[in-house]
């Protein structure tokens, strides 16, 4: 346990929710319609899915960080606790959005039901139950089994970082900065030359983007959490990190897109994960008044808080959204036009807060309320 005195006091850190809310609005843009977008903003449209790669690194940062204290603290993490703090944070909401999308589906006319059905259904329904619903979408496609799910592969993605890293931790923990650091180099390279043969096969996306093989911001988030980039990160002005993690995201711009089979793409992972580690880390350790009034307010905090319930029903939350804009706001605005997609934005928006608010204050704080009979190491209060 070399590098014990390198951990912070605090567990808590507050603009890291703001980080959050921050990552959902990139992926919700993403997501978005483009139908009168302002070209300025046609690249963060275009780009928005990076938010996924936030989110990434943010929770490997996170939970390495807490698991670390955990093994300082009572000497070892223990992975019953572990496994059941992510069950109780993950599951209640994921599986009853999921049962609920089955429902409303099932309910609709337009669905016929028969053999065709199940055969389509069956692979991607056992493919979320059991967190391999990335496995599934990079030898096919996005999951349209069940609508407003195609998503969630992300969440099996987690879910198999999850299962690995508290057998990991422990080991991780003994090494010194230097071993971690060419362990790090090598699972890096291993990455690279695995998207390299992807790329080289010409297997179509999104079979890179939802594999183990673009975990590049899991990596360096736990990288980061273990203090192996301390002794260059700490020489360096929290201000200035924070600004060249975001100008550092500029050389996206010169690099193809991530649904593209261009050699470039075996880089632009790297280059997030970088990025975002650069953008946490100064975060994390910064007192400047201008990131805590952008990420530590109130409002950004609790954005954070619910940032899950965001990402789970931001979809349903554009289908459903667009049925009363189509109807209202096109009545003030004309349709195409940059100001129309202002309001059809914001509307959504405040939409998909409120279904997540109120999923968080009436069901998951519920199970998170629970979680804490399971934790060691307090962090974030409920």
């Amino acid at each position: 346990m070399k590098n014990k005195e390198n951990l912070e006091k605090s567990n808590y850190f507050p603009a890291i929710d703001g980080l959050r809310f921050l990552a959902f609005l990139l992926v919700f843009i993403h997501h978005f319609n483009t139908n009168g977008i302002p070209t300025q903003l046609l690249f963060l449209h275009s780009y928005g899915w990076i938010g996924v790669e936030l989110f990434f690194v943010l929770s490997s940062f996170l939970l390495t960080k807490l698991a670390i204290k955990e093994i300082y603290k009572a000497g070892l993490l223990s992975i019953k606790k572990f496994f059941i703090r992510r069950i109780l944070r993950i599951w209640p909401l994921y599986f009853t959005f999921i049962l609920f999308m089955f429902i409303l589906q099932s309910a609709s006319i337009n669905v016929t039901f028969g053999i065709p059905y199940i055969k389509a259904l069956l692979p991607r329904l056992m493919g979320l139950l059991t967190f391999t619903d990335n496995l599934w979408c990079a030898v096919g496609s996005y999951n349209g089994a069940i609508p407003y799910i195609a998503h969630l592969w992300t969440v099996s993605l987690e879910e198999q970082y999850y299962l690995l890293i508290p057998f990991v931790l422990p080991f991780l923990v003994k090494l010194n900065k230097k071993e971690l650091l060419m362990l790090g180099s090598g699972i890096l390279a291993f990455f690279l030359i695995m998207r390299a043969i992807s790329i080289g096969l010409a297997l179509p996306h999104p079979f890179i983007w939802t594999l183990p093989i673009q975990c590049d911001a899991f990596l360096l988030g736990t990288l980061l959490a273990l203090g192996v980039f301390d002794s260059v990160l700490l020489k360096m002005n929290n201000l200035v990190k924070f600004c060249f993690g975001f100008l550092f995201l500029g050389l996206l711009y010169f690099l193809p897109n991530v649904s593209s089979n261009r050699m470039g793409v075996i880089l632009i992972y790297t280059i997030i994960s970088i990025s975002f580690t650069l953008i946490v880390d100064s975060v994390v350790k910064t007192n400047n008044k201008f990131v805590n009034i952008v990420f530590a307010n109130k409002i950004a905090r609790y954005l954070g808080k619910i940032s899950y319930g965001l990402y789970v029903f931001h979809f349903f939350a554009i289908a459903y959204a667009d049925r009363f804009i189509d109807n209202c706001v096109s009545r003030i605005f004309t349709r195409g036009t940059s100001i129309y997609w202002l309001a059809a934005l914001s509307i959504t928006l405040l939409f998909a807060i409120l279904i997540s608010a109120i999923s968080y204050e009436l069901f998951e704080k519920r199970f998170l309320i629970f979680k804490k009979k399971f934790t060691t190491i307090e962090s974030r209060p409920i």
